[in-house]
């Protein structure tokens, strides 16, 4: 893990951002619409990493189509999505998320000794067998571009179902991508 990533983590970034809300009097109708989305849906605000795409309102509206999916609709359980969040935000060093989605971990049932696991990069013990298998594919899919191995692939399918997989594989994807665009735009971590 890069300096970079260990300081976002411990809420100690920059707070560059390279991004930040665009002024209300300056945005376009389509900025409107697009923000409008997100006010009225599940999420109720501009956070995140919705702020620098509105710069891409027609990408934003995608985007969050897919993480409200995901989030409000999808198949897996609450507890195993949001480990899934957790691993993947520590991945990438980012902080937001990480500050987001703890607290929403938690309330899932997540214990802390896993989400101070995760926190610390190492992998946690004592994981119910679904959360054993979200961490193994995880990490799996982290450190080999995308691949698990035929017998983790075989364990997970079984244990979580093809949709269910192919449902984290997608997690894994979009917060990764959420990620990503807050990291490049230095989106402040709260």
């Amino acid at each position: 893990m890069s300096n970079r990533q260990r300081t976002a983590l411990l809420g100690m970034e920059l707070n560059r951002d390279r991004l930040p809300l665009i002024p209300e009097a300056l945005w376009t109708a389509e900025q409107r619409e697009a923000v409008k989305s997100i006010i009225d849906g599940p999420r109720g605000a501009m956070i995140g990493p919705f702020v620098p795409l509105l710069n891409a309102p027609a990408l934003m509206n995608r985007v969050q189509e897919l993480g409200a999916q995901l989030r409000f609709k999808g198949i897996l359980p609450d507890k195993l999505r949001e480990l899934a969040i957790l691993l993947t935000a520590h991945e990438w060093g980012q902080s937001f998320e990480w500050n987001h989605h703890a607290p929403l971990a938690a309330h899932a049932g997540v214990r802390d000794d896993v989400i101070l696991a995760i926190s610390k990069g190492m992998f946690p013990e004592r994981l119910e067998i679904q959360e054993q298998l979200v961490c193994e594919v995880v990490r799996q899919i982290h450190t080999d571009k995308g691949h698990v191995s035929d017998e983790l692939f075989s364990r997970a399918s079984e244990a979580l179902g093809v949709s269910g997989l192919l449902e984290l594989v997608v997690i894994v994807g979009y917060y990764g991508t959420l990620a990503m665009i807050m990291n490049i735009s230095e989106t402040p971590s709260s």
